[in-house]
């Protein structure tokens, strides 16, 4: 790892840095995080949740979107005919 970070000149990337973005990268795209938690060796999911869960950018946002879509259908129903 440091002679990779030497030669590409990027400083502080260290094994455990990969692993942390990773795992946030994984629990971003929605993947299922007891798989996660195993595969990384932690005792529980909750562990995994609280060290690599953290919101990453445009998570807030696509989130919100997804409940507005969730709601059209509930609050608005489906089209129907006027007459």
């Amino acid at each position: 790892m440091r002679q990779a970070g030497q030669t590409s000149r990027i400083g502080g990337v260290h094994l455990h840095t990969l692993r942390h973005t990773l795992a946030s990268m994984l629990i971003q795209q929605g993947e299922n995080t007891k798989s996660i938690s195993e595969r990384l060796g932690h005792s529980s999911t909750a562990f995994t949740n609280d060290v690599y869960g953290h919101l990453m950018p445009g998570m807030e946002e696509a989130t919100a979107a997804k409940v507005n879509a969730a709601l059209e259908g509930v609050i608005i129903g489906p089209a129907r005919p006027l007459s």
